[in-house]
């Protein structure tokens, strides 16, 4: 529900960031799974940290595992290739609602979560509150939005006068075309 490019609303049930599904408090997420057409649950933790699920999802959802690095950590090349990786997945309609999470839905998770929103025009101010809303679920107080500083240090770096144009910077220097960008801002935008 963000305010996003030209005054367009960034549409809702449509991503859920949230932390680790297969946790007994996770049920409000498995209610809105439910009776949906077609889903994903992406996991943004390391193999080894998601050993037991076996590749399935508690949520019955399709299950895609991608590690994922938090904050200035996307900059590497590693971090390129995985948000290209990642950013395709939301590309195609079939995998919608897509559900991502990293063990807490905040590092990782707020990361990814900035980059997408930041790629359809909300607002850096906004970019920076969903973020620090979410991180108080499970991590309490000691969380501030003192860790994303890095990440958005870096962005400040990259061409672009705006956030929208630095997170599009970003996404083109990890090979994502202009043509993909506008796909997914159509998905996401009304």
């Amino acid at each position: 529900g963000w305010s996003g490019l030209q005054g367009w609303r960034v549409r809702t049930n449509r991503i859920y960031r949230c932390a680790a599904l297969e946790r007994e408090d996770r049920a409000d997420v498995m209610r809105l799974f439910r009776g949906a057409a077609s889903k994903t649950e992406l996991d943004l933790r390391t193999p080894e940290k998601v050993a037991p699920l076996k590749g399935v999802s508690p949520i019955g959802a399709r299950y895609v595992n991608m590690s994922a690095p938090a904050y200035e950590g996307v900059f590497t090349v590693e971090g390129r290739a995985w948000f290209a990786r990642a950013f395709r997945l939301f590309l195609d309609e079939r995998n919608y609602p897509i559900a991502f999470h990293c063990a807490k839905g905040a590092d990782r998770t707020g990361t990814l979560a900035f980059l997408l929103n930041g790629l359809l025009g909300v607002e850096e101010d906004d970019l920076s509150k969903d973020w620090e809303a979410s991180v108080f679920s499970d991590n309490g107080m000691k969380f501030t939005s003192d860790r994303i500083k890095g990440l958005i240090s870096y962005l400040n770096t990259l061409p672009g006068a705006t956030m929208k144009e630095r997170c599009e910077s970003y996404a083109k220097s990890c090979g994502i075309t202009s043509e993909e960008i506008a796909a997914f801002r159509a998905i996401m935008l009304e």
